[in-house]
């Protein structure tokens, strides 16, 4: 699998992980799951995402 598939699959990983938790979950709280994943690439995708569905409310 070559990084572009990687990265794809990462970020679909990410967006159904944030969807999820935010309808269940504070933002508050679902930055804090993000501080359970100890990748730093995912990390920063998950707090982008978060941000941007924030702002998007």
């Amino acid at each position: 699998m070559d990084a572009l598939t990687e990265l794809i699959i990462a970020n679909n990983k990410v967006e159904m992980l944030v969807r999820h938790a935010t309808t269940i979950m504070t933002k508050e709280q679902t930055l804090k799951l993000k501080n359970l994943i100890s990748d730093d690439g995912l990390k920063a995708m998950i707090e982008t995402r978060i941000s941007d569905l924030y702002k998007s409310n």
